[in-house]
């Protein structure tokens, strides 16, 4: 019998190689840049490289601002202000915040966004009022529900509550899409910026179950084991014992060090220090019995 780890579902495993990847071709796309730098920016070659690489990392991960901000740099530098705007409006959607973003916006505008409001006109009232509208939502929502948990049902209203601020947001996006003006567009989404501080709070909550369920299956899973190992040695079945103890003694350091990891993070282990103490008192049990042969 063997020990095996709970392996990540498909999904995630998928996402996380998204990630990695995106990472990976807006490192390669940067490295790219600054060599073109050293020649002036007279390298095609790299600036080509370049921009495929932060094309393919935003193609791979389409929330990553700073691909979306490498790729306005570069356009910027090859003289296509407009075409990098485009990409700089897109980044400031994925985090309206961004200082860097926001920089470059008004390096090549000349005009800043940050801390001014939208004109007064009745397309961009309409957007205001929708605006409003979420933030007075947000305000009306305790943010200390928005926590990880091993509990399913609260992890599905965790779920479901991303899924409606998420279509808020998007709604809203859609009706900025509407308006002309590139600065009217930015400002507007600018103002968004705590509703997607909140989704982001939602996710990370939700990233943070996923550890808290996945380290919970790997304690059961042992606790099970000597729990069987247990049973197997007093009703005499014959089995490599000792090895399974040392087996699980070890795992037990592990998952110590692993729920250790949690708690400096400031999860909330409670149920998983309920289910590890129960383990180990399967093991201790496991380990009185094999003294007893001793």
């Amino acid at each position: 019998m063997s020990i095996t780890e709970t392996e990540s579902p498909p999904e995630h495993r998928l996402t996380r190689y998204r990630h990695e990847e995106s990472e990976m071709l807006m490192a390669r796309g940067t490295e790219c840049l600054l060599l073109a730098e050293e020649d002036n920016y007279q390298d095609k070659e790299l600036l080509s490289e370049a921009c495929d690489s932060f094309i393919d990392a935003i193609k791979f991960n389409r929330q990553h601002t700073e691909a979306y901000l490498g790729m306005a740099y570069l356009l910027w530098l090859l003289g296509d202000s407009q075409q990098a705007l485009t990409y700089l409006e897109q980044g400031l959607r994925t985090q309206p915040s961004h200082p860097d973003v926001h920089r470059l916006i008004q390096h090549i505008s000349g005009k800043s966004v940050l801390g001014q409001s939208a004109p007064a006109t009745p397309a961009n009232a309409a957007v205001q009022k929708q605006i409003q509208s979420l933030v007075t939502e947000l305000l009306a929502e305790n943010p200390a529900t928005i926590t990880a948990s091993v509990n399913t049902h609260m992890n599905e209203r965790l779920q479901e509550r991303m899924l409606v601020w998420e279509q808020g947001y998007e709604e809203v996006l859609t009706a900025i899409d509407s308006l002309e003006s590139f600065h009217d567009r930015v400002m507007l989404t600018c103002e968004l910026s705590p509703i997607q501080d909140r989704i982001m709070a939602y996710h990370q909550a939700l990233k943070d179950s996923e550890r808290l369920l996945k380290l919970d299956d790997k304690i059961m899973e042992n606790r099970d084991l000597a729990r069987q190992y247990v049973e197997e040695h007093q009703s005499g079945e014959a089995g490599m014992f000792q090895a399974y103890l040392d087996i699980m003694l070890d795992n037990c350091d592990t998952l110590a060090d692993e729920l250790d990891v949690l708690e400096r993070d400031a999860l909330n282990i409670g149920t998983l220090d309920s289910h590890y103490q129960q383990l180990v008192d399967h093991v201790e049990a496991f380990q009185s019995l094999m003294k007893g042969e001793l």
